[in-house]
């Protein structure tokens, strides 16, 4: 995708997510998972912070992302780690929805 205007870059079409699911993007040169929910969407690292495994492809439940690799779970709220892991939390990002086109900042930095 390309950057838009007023510091944001355009990284998905909100229809390319499935509606209650995952999908990855690009940030310059950042892997970037996007959560979607209705018509919001969260953003965190996408990979994980144990074994760079790409989150993109672990599972929803009950508001934890689980990584593909090793199972550690990851709250979709605030990306902190869930027990039985002492892992980091995830970054996440700003994001904003316009006109149908997820946005992220440029340049892409974590949220405090």
């Amino acid at each position: 995708m390309s950057v838009a205007e007023d510091g944001w870059q355009a990284v998905s079409l909100l229809d390319d997510l499935p509606v209650e699911g995952i999908g990855e993007a690009a940030a310059g040169q950042q892997r970037v998972l996007l959560v979607r929910r209705g018509d919001s969407v969260a953003a965190f690292q996408g990979l994980c912070p144990h074994q760079f495994a790409r989150l993109a492809e672990g599972r929803l439940e009950d508001g934890w992302l689980q990584c593909p690799r090793h199972q550690a779970r990851f709250s979709l709220t605030d990306g902190h780690c869930g027990p039985g892991w002492a892992l980091p939390p995830l970054k996440r990002f700003a994001v904003k929805v316009v006109n149908g086109t997820v946005l992220l900042p440029d340049p892409l930095v974590a949220l405090a």
